[in-house]
Protein backbone atom coordinates (compact mmCIF):
# COMPACT_ATOMS: atom_id res chain seq x y z
CA UNK A 1 0.00 0.00 0.00
CA UNK A 2 3.10 2.44 0.29
CA UNK A 3 3.50 3.18 -3.27
CA UNK A 4 -0.19 4.01 -3.56
CA UNK A 5 -1.52 7.79 -3.95
CA UNK A 6 -3.11 8.90 -0.45
CA UNK A 7 -7.01 9.07 -2.40
CA UNK A 8 -6.42 6.07 -3.11
CA UNK A 9 -5.30 4.69 0.15
CA UNK A 10 -8.48 5.97 1.75
CA UNK A 11 -10.44 3.83 -0.68
CA UNK A 12 -8.42 0.49 -0.21
CA UNK A 13 -8.73 0.99 3.75
CA UNK A 14 -12.84 2.09 3.36
CA UNK A 15 -12.81 -1.59 1.23
CA UNK A 16 -11.15 -3.42 3.67
CA UNK A 17 -13.63 -2.29 6.85
CA UNK A 18 -16.95 -2.92 4.86
CA UNK A 19 -15.66 -6.19 3.15
CA UNK A 20 -14.79 -7.05 6.85
CA UNK A 21 -18.26 -5.88 7.87
CA UNK A 22 -20.13 -7.92 4.88
CA UNK A 23 -17.62 -11.30 5.43
CA UNK A 24 -18.98 -11.13 8.93
CA UNK A 25 -22.81 -10.22 8.06
CA UNK A 26 -22.66 -13.29 5.34
CA UNK A 27 -20.98 -15.80 7.53
CA UNK A 28 -23.81 -15.09 10.16
CA UNK A 29 -26.52 -16.11 6.92
CA UNK A 30 -24.59 -19.09 6.05
CA UNK A 31 -23.59 -17.60 2.85
CA UNK A 32 -19.37 -16.62 3.48
CA UNK A 33 -18.51 -18.17 0.26
CA UNK A 34 -19.38 -15.03 -1.13
CA UNK A 35 -16.91 -13.12 0.15
CA UNK A 36 -13.98 -15.66 -1.41
CA UNK A 37 -15.59 -14.41 -4.84
CA UNK A 38 -15.05 -10.58 -4.04
CA UNK A 39 -11.74 -11.24 -2.91
CA UNK A 40 -10.53 -12.39 -6.12
CA UNK A 41 -12.36 -9.53 -7.25
CA UNK A 42 -9.85 -7.82 -5.89
CA UNK A 43 -7.16 -8.28 -7.99
CA UNK A 44 -8.06 -4.46 -8.36
CA UNK A 45 -5.27 -3.36 -5.92
CA UNK A 46 -2.66 -4.65 -8.13
CA UNK A 47 -3.60 -2.68 -11.19
CA UNK A 48 -3.83 0.48 -8.70
CA UNK A 49 -0.29 -0.22 -7.18
CA UNK A 50 0.65 -0.32 -10.93
CA UNK A 51 -1.02 2.73 -11.49
CA UNK A 52 0.21 4.28 -8.33
CA UNK A 53 3.79 3.56 -9.80
CA UNK A 54 2.98 5.29 -13.07
CA UNK A 55 1.69 8.51 -11.37
CA UNK A 56 4.89 7.99 -8.78
CA UNK A 57 6.93 8.24 -11.68
CA UNK A 58 5.31 10.64 -14.03
CA UNK A 59 5.07 7.89 -16.72
CA UNK A 60 2.04 8.42 -18.90
CA UNK A 61 0.31 4.81 -19.82
CA UNK A 62 0.10 3.85 -23.56
CA UNK A 63 -3.41 3.75 -25.26
CA UNK A 64 -2.53 -0.28 -25.17
CA UNK A 65 -1.68 -0.24 -21.53
CA UNK A 66 -5.11 1.85 -20.55
CA UNK A 67 -7.08 -0.97 -22.33
CA UNK A 68 -5.49 -3.80 -20.72
CA UNK A 69 -6.21 -2.42 -16.94
CA UNK A 70 -9.20 0.37 -17.77
CA UNK A 71 -11.87 -2.05 -17.09
CA UNK A 72 -10.38 -3.91 -14.28
CA UNK A 73 -9.15 -0.77 -12.33
CA UNK A 74 -12.56 1.62 -13.13
CA UNK A 75 -13.88 -1.16 -10.45
CA UNK A 76 -16.58 -2.98 -12.19
CA UNK A 77 -16.07 -6.45 -11.24
CA UNK A 78 -15.52 -5.65 -7.81
CA UNK A 79 -18.63 -3.91 -7.66
CA UNK A 80 -20.33 -6.62 -9.75
CA UNK A 81 -19.62 -9.32 -7.45
CA UNK A 82 -19.42 -7.13 -4.26
CA UNK A 83 -23.35 -6.10 -4.69
CA UNK A 84 -23.92 -9.97 -4.97
CA UNK A 85 -22.84 -10.74 -1.77
CA UNK A 86 -25.81 -7.86 -0.17
CA UNK A 87 -28.06 -9.56 -2.21
CA UNK A 88 -29.40 -11.98 0.70
CA UNK A 89 -30.44 -15.45 -0.50
CA UNK A 90 -31.43 -14.31 -3.96
CA UNK A 91 -27.83 -14.71 -4.48
CA UNK A 92 -26.86 -18.42 -3.86
CA UNK A 93 -23.72 -20.39 -4.65
CA UNK A 94 -24.65 -20.96 -8.02
CA UNK A 95 -25.11 -17.49 -8.73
Amino acid sequence: MEDLPDYTKVWFEALFVSSSEIEEETTKEGRSYCVSYAKEAVNLILLLTQSARCFNEDHVPTLEENRKNGVFSCTYPLLTVSSLCGMGKIASKEV
